[in-house]
């Protein structure tokens, strides 16, 4: 019976000092994993931040109510900066909860989000874009009324711009999005395989 017991302890030793194997390099993976998710969400969403707090203390310094036209171009930007303002706040408070989480859950949320409907954020993106385009029009059409030839012009670009971002950039973005998602899911399904086997 005793000699039992001192095999089992010999066998539980040497399965607790065997190293798991590529254990530092998958950590260190990881690691820099979250640290290249981080920087990226943050620097976006801090210059989001800052190009909507610009617009929102441009549209309260103005304040033009003498032009109904520039009044709807300020309505217009002022809802898309808050809107911006709060949905990139949404994203780092996100992002300070991931970066909390242990390895194998960090892995295993970017999974689970990265393989959703990714021509979400690129539509609210459009969108954004869009916005603009039109409060832009907006805020020149009291000049441009004082010209036939300058409105159509204007109308015209304006129209073109919308089908170009909506037409063009929008699919080959989303195409691009896709590629780069599927070779980061396949990486990152490889971590979770050996998380797994770990």
């Amino acid at each position: 019976m005793k000699d039992d017991f001192a095999y089992i302890k010999k066998t539980w030793h040497s399965h607790a000092d065997m190293p798991v194997p590529n254990y530092e390099q998958l950590q260190s993976e990881i690691a820099h994993l979250r640290r290249q998710k981080k920087n990226c969400v943050v620097l976006w969403s801090s210059e989001v931040i800052l190009f909507s707090v610009f617009i929102i203390g441009y549209v309260v310094y103005t304040d033009e109510l003498n032009s109904i036209y520039k009044s709807i171009s300020e309505f217009i930007l002022l809802f898309t900066s808050i809107y911006l303002f709060r949905y990139s706040w949404k994203t780092i408070t996100r992002q300070k909860k991931e970066y909390l989480l242990n390895s194998r859950d960090f892995i295993r949320s970017l999974s689970e989000r990265d393989k959703s409907d990714i021509s979400t954020p690129v539509f609210k993106g459009c969108l954004c874009i869009s916005f603009l385009m039109i409060a832009l029009f907006f805020y020149f059409l009291d000049d441009l009324l004082l010209s036939r030839n300058g409105l159509i012009v204007s109308e015209v670009v304006l129209v073109a711009g919308l089908v170009l971002l909506w037409g063009i950039v929008k699919p080959v973005y989303v195409k691009r999005r896709e590629r780069i998602n599927k070779a980061f899911v396949q990486r990152i399904n490889i971590i979770l395989k050996q998380l797994n086997a770990s």
